[in-house]
């Protein structure tokens, strides 16, 4: 075995990788490293088979060892993206930094570092680099999409909104989405809301040829999940609940649910300063590693109940402990005897298989007006993956959140778990007794006088992480209004579920 060349070891490792055998392909990759003759693509790809199995330390040692010796930039961006999507934003920065360093007048690095600053909460640090940006390449629409967010968080909205007009001038751009989105937040924040709805509608005519294959996948999913949800009955979920996995860990987990942009992040920060709980910030482990391929891809509904509920107890308890190994990777510390708040808002949609892994779970449902849920979840998403393919209209906007609002009603008739509807209006109005109300639910003591400092704090990934950097406000309540000429002939899907989820008056 120690003798073969590195050629061979490239032809293994790459022939594991195409049968998916992740393990052999990291034991034949982690051999060729070892040699001499190793490159930095060969770092590379061990680093991301690494990151794949969860084990980050190590992948970001492969990627730092791929950068050594070379001038090239590529694996301090892969790095940087890896450390992004952690939250580890400073890190990231720094990642950024050594490759800017290897490459100083490459403008998407500056463009992905004047990013990365705004979203640190530094506009003023950011506006410099995006402009970098610009200087060496004037027709980067994504370095002008940058600059127009910066200067829409410096207040600057009107110099926004003409550079984006400006760039838009210019002429056909396979990133002018990207503009136009960007146009159409900063439109809707000077209150000229036809002009920022003719904007997003025109974005979404260029995403939708790109849109298309995924949003045929979507709608597929929301008859599955909808299927899914109707088959399951109480007595399943009392049973699984009677009979945990017998791993000797019992886990303390609760689901925040929802729906994209109907509060979940906001109540995710605001219970992150409670002592001794962790909050993921939607990992999509659950996802990607369980509910997608156990429930989703199946050939039929039946295949894959069939296939939950034929899980014995020690595939449950390995599920388990994968999820807990991904999970504090993730975290860049162990779960312990902490409190996990896995927010996902897409879990309303799948809490089968979770309740089954975790049955022992409660689940906390944060309810906004469905129509302010609708509009902003449609200016807001990037409709190009997964379950963001909803976001592409107003009409399969609407969609989506009057499936989670069905499947919420049905998951709460049958629940044996303990739950909890935590409304958004009443969060931003009187923020100190719906906070503690959650956290007496969750039996949580009260937070500490003086909140963890920021710097502690991992970064927010979702689009909401603005949101949650500005004290707890009441703008959003009622959004709907201003676009009610665009959102009313749409709404049929969401009519007979007003009456149980409209705000109150």
């Amino acid at each position: 075995m120690q003798g073969r060349s590195p050629a061979v070891w490239r032809q293994l490792a790459a022939s594991h990788l195409k049968r998916g055998d992740l393990l052999e392909a990291i034991h034949c990759l982690d051999a060729l490293v070892r040699s001499s003759a190793a490159n930095s693509s060969d770092f590379l790809l061990l680093g991301d088979c690494l990151w794949s199995d969860y084990r980050f330390p190590e992948a970001l040692d492969a990627y730092q060892k791929a950068a050594t010796g070379t001038a090239q930039p590529d694996a301090h961006l892969v790095a940087a993206r890896r450390l992004f999507s952690l939250g580890r934003f400073s890190d990231s920065a720094t990642a950024l930094e050594l490759a800017l360093a290897a490459s100083p007048s490459n403008p998407d690095i500056l463009r992905m570092l004047a990013e990365l600053r705004e979203r640190q909460g530094r506009p003023a640090d950011a506006e410099p680099l995006a402009r970098a940006a610009l200087a060496i390449n004037p027709d980067l629409r994504r370095a002008t999409r940058a600059l127009a967010l910066i200067l829409r968080r410096l207040g600057r909205t009107d110099e926004a909104i003409s550079i984006l007009h400006l760039a838009l001038q210019k002429g056909p751009h396979p990133d002018n989405w990207r503009l136009l989105i960007e146009l159409a937040a900063a439109l809707d924040a000077s209150a000229d809301y036809p002009a920022a709805i003719a904007a997003l509608l025109a974005s979404r005519d260029l995403l939708r040829p790109l849109a298309a294959p995924a949003h045929a996948r979507w709608q597929l999913d929301a008859a599955r999940r909808e299927s899914l949800a109707a088959t399951i009955s109480s007595s399943d979920l009392t049973r699984w609940l009677a009979s945990p996995p017998p791993d000797n860990l019992p886990a303390r987990i609760a689901f925040l649910a929802g729906h994209p942009r109907s509060g979940t992040t906001l109540l995710e920060h605001l219970l992150a300063s409670s002592p001794n709980v962790l909050t993921t910030d939607e990992t999509g482990i659950l996802h990607h590693e369980f509910i997608r391929p156990l429930t989703l891809d199946p050939p039929s509904t039946s295949a894959a109940l069939s296939e939950i509920h034929s899980f014995d107890p020690d595939q449950l308890a390995a599920g388990r402990d994968f999820y807990r190994r991904a999970t504090s990777a993730h975290l860049g510390q162990p779960i312990g005897h902490n409190l996990l708040i896995e927010k996902d808002p897409f879990l309303t949609q799948d809490l089968l298989f979770p309740l089954r892994l975790f049955p022992e779970a409660s689940v906390i449902m944060p309810l906004r007006d469905p129509r302010d849920v609708a509009l902003s979840f449609f200016f807001t998403i990037v409709p190009l993956a997964g379950d963001s393919t909803a976001a592409l209209d107003l009409a399969s906007a609407v969609q989506s959140v009057a499936l989670s609002l069905r499947l919420w009603q049905r998951w709460k008739s049958i629940l044996p778990q303990p739950w909890l509807e935590v409304r958004y209006e009443s969060l931003v109005a009187n923020p100190t007794p719906t906070i503690a109300t959650v956290r007496n639910f969750l039996n949580l003591p009260a937070p500490p006088l003086s909140p963890p400092s920021p710097d502690h704090l991992r970064g927010v990934r979702t689009p909401s992480y603005a949101d949650v950097s500005r004290p707890v406000h009441q703008r959003s309540v009622g959004r709907w209004h201003h676009y009610a000429k665009w959102l009313e002939p749409v709404l049929t899907p969401l009519a007979p579920l007003l009456k149980d989820f409209a705000a109150p008056p």
